[in-house]
């Protein structure tokens, strides 16, 4: 089974019990929010009927709450308190990323069948890359010495694009299956059919970006808009640079979000995503535009072009025209009181946003993103 090395920004997250259906209001605004009994979590009748009512306004404290769960898991060890985070995760908003993660963890403890509840959730409600999800399920139905249904995950595994034979060969979790008569002939004519499992994930990824009508407009307002059923996977890592920290483990302190399509040509993809920090009650966003060669994907460029990284941070807004050219404007704000002091929160109102700078980017025709003109202006 796959694992990885973790890395994450500590977070301060109060932890929401399950075990029944109840309500929870959230500051004064005396919202009553429904929550997910644990009983319920692996129906996936009465999941799909929850998300058709569910508070869109649950899903950041949902989020957090996975990424304590995540803390917890990859960089503590500690199993127990990461499988009940991931469980009050999902009480509160089921995301599939979250079913994932509560499989690997379940896994790690040895709860095989219910990691089989939880990957099939994940599978339910779209989990990508598939592939992973569906070799995660060979494993655990081999550990639970199911062949015959190891086999067949295992079969569907690579042809959607898992071809890690290397790995399939070598998981400890697959010995079960591998003494199976049919193991050798299924992973072969599975394998013979079977692209670059690059090319394959890189598709995959593209896929979830729909294309942008230009001129397209990164007002503050659009740059700052969150979708979080948008939420990109860990397992697209080598097509988002900032999930890698500089020494190769993942960092899950933010999030990532598909935006959308720039460009596709003969030479590169151009796509926009976003990232946002889960620490605030309404996280600064910022948008970068990248730039990926058509094939399999391998980033040629990459920069950001909208929002702002920090409160404090230089506000950008952008148009990206069909000449492929992007105009970004920058803006420093000013506040009422000394956000030093005071900090940037609903108290402290912003009373002034003053351009200070505009740089201008082209796409060129191989995919690097150029600086067509000199900054005009000094960005404090």
């Amino acid at each position: 089974m796959k694992s990885y090395s973790i890395v994450i920004v500590a977070l301060s997250v109060l932890l929401v019990a399950c075990g029944g259906k109840k309500t929870t209001n959230k500051n004064t605004d005396n919202v009553q929010k429904s929550v997910l009994a644990e009983a319920d979590i692996f129906n996936k009748e009465i999941v799909n009927n929850f998300l058709l009512k569910a508070d869109k306004n649950s899903q950041q404290d949902a989020k957090r709450i996975f990424l304590t769960g995540v803390d917890q898991y990859r960089n503590n060890n500690k199993l127990d308190s990461a499988i009940i985070s991931f469980k009050n995760s999902i009480s509160m908003y089921p995301f599939a990323k979250t079913y994932y993660e509560l499989g690997n963890a379940l896994m790690d403890k040895k709860d095989f069948k219910m990691a089989i509840d939880a990957y099939k959730m994940a599978e339910a409600l779209e989990y990508e890359p598939i592939s992973l999800v569906l070799y995660n399920l060979a494993c655990a139905h081999s550990m639970i010495e199911d062949g015959k249904q190891s086999l067949n995950y295992l079969q569907l595994a690579i042809e959607n694009g898992y071809n890690h034979l290397d790995q399939i060969m070598s998981d400890s979790d697959l010995v079960f299956v591998r003494k199976d008569e049919n193991f050798t002939e299924t992973v072969k004519t599975s394998m013979s059919g079977n692209t670059s499992s690059k090319a394959v994930s890189f598709s995959m990824y593209k896929s979830h970006f729909a294309s942008l009508t230009l001129p397209y407009q990164l007002s503050e307002e659009v740059s700052q808009t969150v979708n979080f059923d948008q939420s990109i996977s860990y397992d697209y890592v080598d097509f988002v640079p900032g999930m890698v920290n500089s020494e190769f483990s993942r960092d899950v302190g933010d999030e990532y979000f598909y935006v959308g399509k720039v460009a596709e040509t003969d030479k590169y993809v151009a796509l926009l995503y976003s990232q946002a920090g889960m620490w605030s009650e309404k996280p600064p966003v910022h948008v970068y535009l990248a730039t990926y060669g058509i094939d399999k994907g391998k980033i040629i460029d990459f920069e950001k072009i909208a929002g702002l990284e920090y409160y404090s941070d230089s506000l950008r807004t952008a148009v990206v025209k069909s000449d492929m050219s992007v105009e970004v404007k920058y803006f420093i704000q000013e506040w009422e009181k000394n956000p030093d002091d005071y900090g940037y929160d609903s108290e402290n109102k912003r009373t002034g946003l003053n351009q200070v700078a505009i740089k201008n980017f082209k796409i060129d025709v191989n995919g690097a993103i150029r600086e067509s003109k000199k900054m005009m202006g000094a960005l404090r």
